[in-house]
């Protein structure tokens, strides 16, 4: 019994001090005074990340060391800063992100083949003769 209870202290010991080698880094992404929602912030090189949360605020556990963040948004500039984390530390790091590229409007294309459709028509209508069908083996029945 008491082998039990010693072995179980152990394991609890050791994964208490597992989890302070861990550090977090959090912080903000806004623009100007807009929290932006869903942002994805990447440790640059891994496949560590996470996304903003509603509020604009995302938080990561990482091991100690420096890293470089990245933060990428839809229409804005990726931002890179570097940050330095000491074992157990909670470092605050915050992004201000700007506008990309602006579309002010984009036109969608599509081809459909001329001669077999009627494009004068409000909504795509395709004019297939009747012998097209008979000759694809379709059941011809009008």
């Amino acid at each position: 019994m008491n082998t039990k209870l010693l072995c179980t202290l152990c394991l609890l010991l050791l994964g208490t001090v597992g989890l302070s080698a861990q550090s977090t880094i959090s912080g903000t992404v806004a623009e100007g005074e807009e929290l932006l929602i869903g942002v994805a912030i990447v440790v640059q090189g891994t496949t560590t990340g996470t996304l903003t949360d509603l509020d604009g605020n995302y938080t990561m556990q990482v091991e100690p060391g420096t890293y470089t963040l990245v933060a990428s948004y839809v229409g804005y500039d990726d931002v890179k800063e570097t940050v330095t984390v000491r074992k157990g530390e909670n470092a605050i790091v915050n992004f201000d992100m700007q506008s990309g590229l602006e579309l002010d409007e984009f036109v969608v294309v599509g081809t459909r083949a001329f001669g077999r459709s009627n494009t004068d028509a409000p909504v795509p209508v395709d004019v297939i003769d009747v012998s097209q069908i008979a000759s694809k083996g379709g059941q011809v029945s009008i």
